[in-house]
């Protein structure tokens, strides 16, 4: 248990590893950095988190958990080092699942694809699961069990339930949780693919189950508390039938005057931030899966197109406008964990599986329609309040942007953190 000790050494090492801005700012103290003394002082002399220790906001429809000093940052950090050590946490990137996920449905046998959302997933579990697996843990040093105790316990005095949603502890302490459940899903003798992320699931299995009682089945092997969002669940078979009627024996031929669009809709399911389409008219030999950024995203987008020109209706700044889209058409750089990882991220780094004969034609054309829509078009409300704004010059700057060439060409972007405050402000609510 050496290995889990919070001391001047460990602490110091996290704040390095996790918070190196932080970290270059706390160098003018001669021994150690300031936020680690008072983390250390207030271990062992008062309850790390205190009544001014977590806040919470709002941010869709969901309560959002924050701590608000670094000290208490840094103890959180250590302790989910202590947790994954002793619970051998290690998890699947989005992108691996997606990769996978393609070449298993391109298998040419019959297979039936269970897509499942888990509902309120932090919120649900029950204290009782919580106690059991992480306060009882021997293998957990008796002060991170304390320090653990601590949080979810000022967590509940805000009348929270579950795991507190926003804190990078609860993602860590629900893997935790769900490793019994992972388990026996992927111990059953039909199923040959299974993954999690977070609370998406998907499960794939030789078709020869009871498809009407399949979900059923497996909601029993949840932890208690949870259960899954009925309205997303989604079930399609190797033949691209969806089972709208809980039963996997549907016609394995689509109407005859069915169009194009209706029929990719048919045979395609969400997941991950991407739709797949399962080609009907494949063969045995050569079955073709495409994949497409996924309507709900597309959708969100749309959204954000819609609300910067209405901003620029309002406000009248064509340059915000021209960086709202360029923001959307293009790719950057962000940074995550408080400065110590930078990730790229934009239209091609967080769709980098959509087919490539999709892109020119999929839901990528779909919002570059709108976005041309938006500054050539005057039939709809929006675009005739602002078609005598639109002045040449800036359609002549915006027509340039586009999602297909974003995508394709990996355009890449580089704006100040003041300035991407400017921007994502309209779509903040």
């Amino acid at each position: 248990m050496e290995k889990q000790a919070f001391s001047e050494i460990t602490l110091s090492q996290i704040l390095r590893k996790f918070f190196p801005k932080e970290s270059v700012n706390n160098q003018q103290d001669t021994n150690t950095c300031n936020a680690v003394k008072m983390a250390l002082e207030r271990i062992e002399n008062k309850p790390l988190f205190d009544e001014d220790s977590i806040s919470s906001f709002s941010l869709k429809n969901n309560t959002v958990y924050q701590l608000n000093s670094l000290e208490a940052k840094i103890i959180e950090r250590k302790i989910i080092l202590n947790l994954k050590q002793v619970f051998n946490i290690q998890t699947v990137s989005r992108a691996a699942i997606v990769q996978r996920l393609k070449l298993i449905l391109a298998e040419c046998v019959p297979y039936m694809v269970y897509r499942l959302d888990i509902k309120q997933f932090f919120e649900s579990f029950h204290s009782e699961v919580i106690e059991k697996t992480i306060y009882n843990d021997i293998r957990l040093s008796p002060q991170t069990r304390r320090l653990v105790k601590d949080l979810f316990g000022r967590y509940k005095s805000l009348k929270g339930s579950g795991c507190p949603r926003g804190l990078a502890i609860s993602s860590v302490i629900t893997e935790i949780l769900m490793q019994n459940f992972d388990a026996a899903i992927r111990n059953i003798p039909n199923c040959f693919f299974y993954a999690r992320y977070v609370d998406d699931i998907i499960i794939i299995t030789s078709k020869t189950e009871d498809a009407k009682e399949f979900a059923g089945n497996i909601e029993k092997l949840l932890p208690m508390g949870l259960k899954f969002n009925k309205q997303k669940t989604e079930k399609v078979d190797h033949l691209g039938n969806k089972c709208k009627d809980n039963s996997s024996e549907n016609k394995s031929k689509p109407p005859k005057n069915k169009n194009k669009d209706k029929e990719l809709e048919d045979n395609s399911f969400e997941y991950l931030g991407y739709k797949y389409i399962i080609d009907k008219e494949s063969t045995n030999n050569n079955k073709k899966i495409i994949v497409d950024m996924a309507d709900k995203k597309c959708s969100k987008y749309r959204f954000k197109i819609i609300r910067a020109f209405y901003d620029f209706y309002r406000n009248k700044d064509s340059k915000l406008l021209e960086d709202r889209i360029k923001f959307l058409t293009c790719n950057y750089k962000i940074t995550k964990n408080y400065g110590s990882t930078e990730v790229l991220a934009g239209i091609y780094f967080n769709y980098p599986e959509i087919s490539e004969e999709q892109v020119e034609q999929g839901n990528l054309k779909k919002l570059d329609k709108l976005l041309q829509a938006m500054l050539l078009s005057n039939k709809s409300r929006l675009t005739k309040l602002i078609s005598p704004l639109l002045k040449q010059e800036i359609k002549n700057n915006l027509i340039k942007y586009s999602f297909v060439q974003g995508h394709k060409k990996k355009t890449f972007i580089k704006f100040d953190p003041k300035r991407l405050a400017e921007i994502k402000k309209c779509w903040e609510h």
